[in-house]
């Protein structure tokens, strides 16, 4: 419903017009976590549906939580959403989802949901978390750097083999999470998949562009702007001299070690940097697959208009599904 455009006040509409004409009464959450096709089944096959109406409205609830959230690390300082499979078998992977940073993440925030539930559902248990610092983990903006980020990614790794009892898991970053993913795979050397949706392979040029982002959003809503070399601040979110200085640092084509035994990548316009990091990765002996594929580009979007890229999750959904095959 909400990735054909639909909205919280056509939810409340939608609901109030089914319980006027049929006396059923479906619960929101059911608009958020099932197609528009399994609405229509679950009320069609309900017993409310098929029992004699009655004069007070029938409730038709979301059959169980769909995942369930956690907190944990050392301290439990790591907020996460554990997305158990419906079903486990000896052979079965386990996929940690690597969030983009800060505004991005907000854009991405719906589609890395709906990656997880689909994941899930095809017996693939999932946890995705905000690193510390970020979202709803301890610490706050101004403690977030690449380094921590990046053991966080090792301590949800353990997570989720402990919780889920499966061994092999697969990293899937997006935007900055998926140079993080690249980077936890060269340090962690026991990463055997490795997803990577429109990686940022130079730290420099991905500052560059939250600048000129930035700078461009005020220029919306101001005359005058008074311009800063050293941005604190970037689309409402801060960042320390620390993290800024390890955001430079960063290029993946200078990891001489390999990442992982395979790996995906995925972004909607085909660049440079991606090309040299594909050449990169297949030196090293990684079996790279590249997709380019036309979907939205969360990360530019209104975070209220946003639409899901169904082509890209489900063209990341069929390689994981095929990886545990």
């Amino acid at each position: 419903f909400f990735d054909l455009g639909g909205h919280s006040l056509q939810v409340v509409q939608v609901i109030n017009q089914l319980e006027k004409e049929t006396g059923i009464h479906l619960e929101p959450a059911l608009m958020r976590y099932q197609s528009l096709r399994q609405q229509a089944a679950t009320i069609e096959t309900s017993e409310v549906f098929q029992n004699a109406p009655t004069a007070a409205p029938q409730t038709i609830r979301l059959p169980g939580r769909l995942e369930v959230p956690i907190f944990f690390g050392n301290e439990a300082e790591l907020y996460g959403m554990y997305y158990p499979a419906e079903m486990l078998d000896q052979d079965s992977v386990g996929v940690v989802i690597c969030n983009p940073w800060g505004p991005e993440y907000l854009r991405a925030h719906r589609a890395c949901h709906q990656l997880a539930l689909r994941l899930s559902s095809s017996g693939i248990p999932v946890l995705r978390f905000d690193y510390y610092g970020t979202g709803d983990s301890a610490g706050d903006d101004l403690e977030v750097s690449v380094q921590h980020s990046i053991a966080d990614i090792s301590t949800a790794i353990s997570e989720l083999q402990q919780r889920s009892g499966i061994d092999k898991v697969i990293l899937v970053g997006v935007r900055l999470g998926a140079t993080y993913a690249a980077l936890a795979s060269a340090q962690l050397k026991n990463i055997e998949r490795l997803v990577l949706w429109e990686p940022l392979v130079n730290g420099t040029d991905y500052l560059e562009e939250l600048q000129t982002w930035h700078r461009r959003n005020l220029y919306s809503y101001l005359t005058k702007v008074t311009q800063n070399t050293a941005e604190t601040e970037l689309m409402g979110f801060a960042l320390s001299p620390q993290f800024v200085s390890d955001i430079e640092a960063i290029n993946l084509l200078a990891i001489d070690s390999k990442l992982a035994d395979q790996a995906l990548i995925v972004e909607r316009e085909t660049t440079d940097s991606t090309r040299h990091l594909c050449e990169h990765l297949q030196v090293q002996d990684t079996m790279t697959l590249y997709q380019q594929i036309d979907a939205p580009q969360l990360w530019t979007e209104n975070v209220d208009k946003a639409l899901v890229p169904h082509q890209t999750l489900e063209a990341i959904v069929d390689w994981i599904k095929k990886a545990q095959a």
